[in-house]
This record gives structure tokens, C-alpha cells and sequence, in this order.
């Protein structure tokens, strides 16, 4: 199933500062979909850095970007069966537990 991102830069600017020591800086995007590009985070020699990442997945033998797997095939399909088999699916994390989606501003009224 595909999903939107809503990038609201305020609203974690401050949090990846005290927590990774990056400035961040990004534009708002209300609605980001897959195949657009995506601010994030990565883990460098000196310490964690800001980059710009393409939602999805580009395997070496495809000419397009994946951004999902279909349920009749998730298990045989090389770009997604070993995740498949390991269990992590888009609402668990690492660990295994249920992960629910996070909207930080959805109990602020204005």
C-alpha cells in the first residue's frame, strides 16, 4: 500500500538537533508521495548528516523505481522475498511490534 509523508520542519527541527546534532533544513511538503525525493537522515564517519533520498527501490536489474510489493507475489519476487521471509512489513518495526503512523501536530488546535 502506498502512503504521503506530511514534512511540516518545525516540528522536528528542533528534536534532530538536540538528538543527532543536525541542522536540519527542509521545505514543508504537505503531501510527498513516493518516487519524490525525501529528506533524511545519514550515519557518516563524523556523525550523522543531512541527505536527499528517493522514495522507493531501485534494483540493479530494473529500469523503474518499486515502490510496492503485491501481496500475491511479496514472497517470490527477488526485490522483496527476504524481507518478506524476515517478517518487517510497513507497520512493525525492527523488533516486531506494532508500529502506528506518528502525526506530532494532530492534538495541536489553532
Amino acid at each position: 500500500m502506498c502512503g504521503r509523508i506530511d514534512i511540516q520542519p518545525n516540528n522536528i527541527k528542533e528534536a534532530v538537533k538536540a538528538g543527532f546534532g543536525v541542522d536540519w533544513n527542509t521545505k514543508m511538503n504537505r503531501d510527498l508521495r513516493p518516487t519524490q525525493r525525501v529528506d533524511a537522515l545519514l550515519s557518516a564517519p563524523t556523525g550523522f548528516v543531512q541527505t536527499s533520498l528517493q522514495w522507493g527501490i531501485r534494483p540493479s536489474w530494473s529500469k523503474q523505481l518499486l515502490i510496492n510489493a503485491q501481496a500475491e507475489t511479496v514472497a517470490t519476487k527477488q526485490t522483496f522475498r527476504d524481507s518478506f521471509k524476515s517478517g518487517l512489513t510497513q507497520n512493525q518495526n525492527l523488533r516486531g511490534h506494532h508500529a502506528d503512523p506518528f502525526f506530532p501536530d494532530a492534538a495541536i488546535v489553532q
